[in-house]
């Protein structure tokens, strides 16, 4: 049985090495025989790095009370406020990818907060359908480098564009300490439930 295995070991090898010969063969002689390489024109299309699978927004955040935050007072916050109930979204949390997104719901108010780390862009977005969730997913990143946002049922969408079909909703970035002061009850963004 082991020399079956070392036969079947050496014949592989041989089959690389040739494969690996013939390749380096056909290579010298491709200048030859090529024709003119075809040239199209590129689109921002072609630049957009999709990830393999989408990464889906956090549907359930958890919080705590300001007042427990482990944060330090200059951390730099995202700041929401819904009929008077505020929640601050740190910037460090929202820096992971599995974080860029947070569907989140205000009093039945639903808002999603997104952020690119490498733009430093934040948007926050709501629609009209209380009380749901919006369907919000991270959809890659553009030819630039910013934030694809993946809405619904799969169409994704330039996190600056004005074409996605929701609404940008209020929203300071100020420090914890400064978000603290002015809204001593808040609620700030842990992690996404596990």
């Amino acid at each position: 049985m082991e020399s079956n295995q070392v036969r079947a070991s050496w014949l592989l090898a041989a089959g690389v090495v040739s494969a690996g010969a013939y390749a380096l063969w056909a290579c010298s002689f491709s200048g030859m025989f090529a024709s003119k390489p075809v040239v199209r024109e590129q689109t921002a299309q072609d630049f957009q790095i999709r990830v393999p699978e989408e990464i889906p927004g956090v549907d359930s955040p958890q919080f705590r009370d300001i007042s427990q935050a482990t944060l330090a007072e200059s951390a730099e916050v995202v700041g929401v406020c819904v009929n008077g109930l505020a929640r601050a979204y740190p910037l460090s949390r929202l820096k992971k990818v599995n974080q860029h997104i947070v569907n989140d719901l205000i009093d039945g108010r639903p808002v999603s907060i997104t952020y690119c780390d490498l733009a430093d862009r934040v948007r926050v977005l709501t629609w009209k359908h209380h009380g749901y969730r919006i369907p919000l997913s991270v959809g890659g990143l553009d030819e630039n480098r910013q934030l694809l946002l993946l809405f619904g049922d799969g169409e994704r969408f330039r996190q600056d564009t004005r074409e996605l079909p929701l609404e940008d909703y209020p929203f300071v970035r100020v420090t914890l300490g400064d978000w603290s002061a002015r809204h001593p009850r808040s609620l700030v963004f842990v992690r996404a439930a596990p």
